[in-house]
């Protein structure tokens, strides 16, 4: 079923000269709601096919920004000369969290927030001798996947997602903007990594 709709969305791409995000999200969120119906809780989320979606379309631009900055990196996807995604992601000795904002007509229209998170006390209770950077194969992490649906403002968050907060979102929706004001502003300085 998964590979109907990806084939679909790909059809849909081939017949429309303008990006269809919003579209395969649509799709994508619809089959996850059907899949949870059936299968709680889902495994997988719109995020990871629509980046695989936009990974094989013609005409997409990767750029990134070669400091890092509050946000971390700074990574932004083109179609043609339209963005659509900017991925921002921190990283830790052991662990990062990453924002994606998916953008159309210079809206954010989903944010998806990925926190991998490394369990500290319970590497230290299992290996008190060893050292976790070294010993990087030995910690067990937390991944925690969430985002939601901006539309003229309103969220609508994702059926599965549980641990999001009116305050996180809020934060998430406005770090979005900043990001995206930051890319206007130094848009020059960004670097393309494939086109």
């Amino acid at each position: 079923m998964r590979y109907l709709t990806i084939l679909i969305v790909i059809i849909l791409y081939s017949c429309n000269s303008e990006p269809i995000i919003e579209d395969e999200v649509k799709v994508i969120d619809n089959q996850i709601q059907e899949k949870e119906a059936v299968n709680a809780p889902v495994k997988f989320y719109a995020p990871i096919q629509i980046d695989s979606i936009i990974n094989k379309m013609e005409d997409v631009y990767l750029y990134e920004y070669p400091n890092l900055t509050r946000w971390g990196g700074i990574s932004t996807f083109y179609y043609r000369d339209t963005l659509i995604k900017i991925e921002t992601q921190n990283n830790a000795e052991l662990g990062y969290v990453t924002q994606n904002y998916y953008v159309k007509n210079d809206s954010i229209i989903r944010i998806v927030q990925i926190s991998k998170t490394p369990n500290w006390f319970e590497f230290e209770q299992n290996y008190p001798d060893l050292d976790a950077v070294e010993n990087e194969n030995k910690m067990n992490y937390r991944l925690d996947t969430f985002g939601f649906n901006l539309k003229n403002n309103v969220r609508s968050f994702d059926a599965s997602n549980t641990t999001m907060s009116e305050p996180l979102s809020d934060n998430l929706v406005q770090s979005g903007y900043e990001v995206l004001e930051f890319i206007d502003t130094n848009s020059q300085d960004f670097i393309v990594v494939y086109d």
